[in-house]
């Protein structure tokens, strides 16, 4: 196991036609950061990355996340199926995401879920 069975597993390569696609790909993504997912593949989570034998190749951040690109601007984070669930940021001071950083991901991945579940209603 290594990066790059991480990278296969955990953030494949795929279209989003829309937002509950994306939230889906997002938990998957949040997922990997598990522990025994981690071990798994033998990489480690440290604040917003993953690592492989001490280099990064991979960042949970604005740059990789769907829904900061689709709904960053004008207004940031409106309209962003995770804001709609958390009715702010998921980035923040004790924020989902700041837990994630902090080597939780199981908010995130709650956050997510619930998202997904508003969606398939």
């Amino acid at each position: 196991m290594s990066a790059q069975t991480w990278l296969e597993e955990f953030v494949p390569d795929v279209a989003f036609p829309d937002d509950l696609v994306a939230l889906k790909y997002t938990l998957k993504k949040y997922i990997g950061a598990r522990r025994e997912n981690l071990e798994k593949h033998q990489v480690k989570h440290l604040n917003c990355e993953i690592f492989y034998r001490g280099f990064s190749f991979y960042r949970y951040d604005a740059g990789t996340c769907y829904f900061c690109h689709q709904y960053g601007e004008p207004s940031p984070c409106i309209g962003c199926p995770l804001y709609k669930v958390y009715d702010r940021s998921c980035y923040g001071p004790d924020s989902p995401y700041d837990e994630f950083t902090k080597g939780d991901p199981e908010p995130m991945i709650n956050l997510i879920s619930i998202a997904i579940s508003n969606l398939e209603k």
